[in-house]
């Protein structure tokens, strides 16, 4: 992790960070698939029958198992095999017997299959193309293959603890049920190619999120490709979607490809899909029900296998009611739905992030460790965090620079967080000053929000009137002048 250190911070600026779902990880569900004693039996009656090699590999294509010695100097490449970068890529195969494109031969395919969807794949070596490996020969391999896939495709479908799709996200932090309803989400996510809509406050992590199904699912090898819809102007985001013809307008002096091009059949991550206007809506949604589209002056239809996932901080529900989004579109994108958490609603989770960035920081500065005193870190818990981890992230920086060494203390936080820094408190009080600053923040939120309808907060809350006037005269809460 810490050797990834920019690349893991570039995403976690997003707003979530990582920890692993088991503290032992079990061993590759691979492993155990090479390792069954029926396929384990096959494969060397197969390399007995044939005389080549044979791998499994992943559904991603960048893992694999060697189950008959491969040729490691041919289309496996050195080292353990990998998708044979002489076949298309594994999504697009069936068991079938393949040309090598190299010129080699033919490999022969056979998917592994878990519930109907691809897991997995067995490659066989080169075949020989000259006897005395005859027909009747090849019609016993590829039976052979089979019944090693079949048994494979058993064992995962009867085995609940291996989830080929399944990954633990070390990326996201938290023990919190949304924590855990996200990740259990993800891994439905990655067993298929529906579009994903990614929802949640700004610095939630959705960039994060999208670059995880991307990364952990079988497109890996892929492209994977951004947009921030917000970041265009209307006239220039369709021709950056979808490409455009030369002299399709003023400037196009020649033919540029789209997004959905350059995404080929990886995926294609649209954030603030919201900010797209309602023409630039309806030529997605073709996209999205056919994989149809036209570039900007071209009349010549053009096909994208890329799937699609989009991110809002808004409420795509009231814009559809408003009529600023459409309905067709918004039930299109949002097949799959994940929400990020706030930062504010999974405090229990919050001194696992500030260690986890503490060392994460340090680490990339060349500091010695820190640590956090108790009074900073109730501050840290007591805040409301209204720019998530994005801010927390901010915040730990700060912090390490202007501690110098030792301890993280109240002094060393922004100006707004020294407020809710108890001085001098024991440990046992610590947890009602820490439940007091979360209570007068709610009310003071809430105040503002209903615009000091106190009657109002007071129902929301289920307080009395006048038990809710005494909590604000108590934390000193003033109406502001008009």
């Amino acid at each position: 992790m810490a050797a990834r250190f920019g690349r893991v911070l570039r995403v976690n600026v997003g707003g979530l960070a990582g920890k692993h779902v088991r503290d032992t990880p079990t061993p590759d569900w691979l492993d155990r698939l090479a390792e069954l004693r029926v396929p384990a039996r096959l494969a060397d009656e197969w390399a007995r029958l044939t005389g080549v090699g044979l791998a499994l590999v992943d559904a991603a294509g960048g893992r694999g198992r060697t189950l008959a010695p491969v040729d490691a100097g041919a289309c496996f490449g050195r080292g353990q095999p990998r998708w044979p970068e002489c076949l298309e890529e594994p999504s697009g195969l069936a068991g079938a017997r393949v040309p090598c494109a190299a010129g080699h031969g033919d490999h022969l395919v056979q998917p592994v299959l878990r519930r109907g969807v691809r897991a997995a794949a067995l490659v066989s070596d080169v075949l020989p193309a000259s006897p005395p490996y005859t027909a009747e020969r090849l019609g016993l391999s590829e039976r052979c293959l089979f019944v090693i896939a079949d048994e494979m495709s058993r064992f995962l479908d009867r085995e609940p603890s291996i989830d080929p799709g399944e990954r633990d996200f070390p990326e996201l932090i938290g023990g919190e049920p949304a924590f855990v309803e996200l990740r259990a989400e993800m891994r439905r996510a990655l067993q298929v190619g529906y579009p994903v809509l990614v929802t949640g406050e700004t610095g939630t992590g959705k960039d994060l999120v999208a670059w995880l199904l991307h990364h952990r699912g079988a497109r890996a090898a892929r492209p994977f490709v951004t947009l921030n819809c917000a970041a265009l102007p209307d006239d220039l985001l369709e021709s950056e979607l979808f490409g455009h013809r030369r002299g399709a307008f003023t400037g196009a002096d020649r033919d540029k490809p789209g997004l959905f091009a350059s995404a080929l059949d990886g995926t294609l991550f649209l954030d603030e899909i919201q900010q797209l206007s309602l023409g630039a809506q309806a030529k997605l949604l073709r996209v999205v029900e056919s994989g149809e589209y036209l570039a900007l002056g071209s009349v010549k239809t053009e096909r994208s296998r890329a799937r699609l996932v989009t991110a809002t901080n808004a409420s795509l529900e009231a814009l559809v009611a408003n009529g600023g989004f459409r309905k067709d579109l918004f039930y299109r994108l949002s097949v799959l739905t994940l929400r990020t958490p706030a930062l504010a609603s999974v405090r229990e989770d919050l001194p696992g992030l500030v260690e986890h960035f503490m060392r994460l920081v340090a680490a990339r500065e060349g500091l010695p460790p820190r640590t956090v005193s108790r009074e900073a870190m109730a501050a840290l818990i007591a805040a409301q965090w209204p720019g998530n981890v994005r801010q927390l992230i901010h915040e730990v920086e700060r912090a390490l620079l202007r501690c110098g060494g030792g301890e993280v203390q109240p002094a060393h936080l922004s100006p707004e967080l020294r407020p809710l820094a108890p001085t001098g408190l024991k440990f046992p009080d610590m947890g009602r000053h820490l439940a007091e600053s979360w209570e007068r923040e709610e009310i003071r939120h809430g105040l503002e929000r209903t615009g000091w309808n106190v009657s109002r907060l007071a129902q929301e809350l289920g307080l009395s009137r006048t038990g809710l006037t005494q909590k604000i005269a108590r934390y000193g809460l003033r109406r502001p002048e008009a």
